[in-house]
């Protein structure tokens, strides 16, 4: 039978009960339910997933001065700009990649982008991955968004970011969301090339080049040149299931 516990202060972090289940304010037990807290994601081999071509993506400041520029002055105007990245998994020999746009020859990121005024930031993802990633044959592209894994916070038109927004900084520039992306078992993805300059993209000859994969271990090591090391960290808070077909 179940019971019914009221969460009278309304305040804190939800708390368990003595028998082990979340108090989240008033809420229904059941002995039988399962509580939420060992999250698996699937990941499939790489060979899953057949890759195509698209026309190249172009990044809309030719360099990293302009792009805090263009910051600046839609800042102005807006406010705080809004940002979403999504981390697509796959495995190859039992080692987890994660999936990488490239940009010229030595930059990385992750398939995201700006969302527009007042957009939902999974819908704006979506259309993001669409936009980038999505197939070109007609097909309706389903992308499931799992979780979020980041939140990133630039309190200054520069570099920098936080995983929090810094006492002294009432109005931050910049709130950037992780989400963690489940692919489907198999998969037809279009990659666009993305560049500066139309003379930077690369080629689409290979899979590696069109959308480069980063163990781990490399995320671990490169970080400098891929800022990607605190998405290994995020990412061990999910079980990690390894299919083998």
């Amino acid at each position: 039978m179940a019971t019914q516990v009221t969460n009278k202060s309304g305040t804190g972090w939800p708390r368990r009960s003595s028998q082990g289940q979340m108090d989240n304010g008033t809420q229904k037990f059941n002995p039988n339910q399962s509580l939420t807290i060992n999250r698996t994601i699937n990941l499939y081999p790489l060979t899953n997933y057949t890759f195509g071509t698209k026309e190249p993506l172009f990044e809309k400041d030719p360099s990293v001065p302009s792009r805090f520029q263009r910051m600046r002055e839609e800042f102005d105007r807006i406010g705080m700009r809004r940002s979403v990245e999504g981390v697509l998994l796959v495995h190859e020999h039992g080692l987890p990649h994660v999936l990488l746009l490239q940009l010229g020859t030595t930059f990385f990121k992750l398939p995201g982008g700006e969302l527009n005024a007042g957009e939902d930031e999974v819908e704006g993802l979506k259309r993001l991955l669409t936009e980038t990633l999505g197939r070109q044959d007609g097909v309706k592209q389903e992308w499931i968004v799992e979780d979020t894994i980041g939140n990133w916070w630039r309190p200054n038109f520069e570099p920098p970011q936080y995983p929090y927004i810094p006492p002294h900084i009432t109005k931050p520039k910049e709130h950037k969301r992780l989400f963690l992306v489940q692919l489907h078992e198999k998969e037809w993805e279009s990659s666009s090339t993305a560049s500066n300059h139309p003379e930077e993209c690369y080629n689409d000859k290979s899979l590696e080049q069109q959308l480069p994969q980063q163990t781990h271990t490399d995320v671990y090591n490169d970080y400098m040149e891929h800022d990607l090391q605190q998405h290994a960290t995020s990412l061990s808070n999910f079980n990690q299931h390894h299919h083998s077909y």
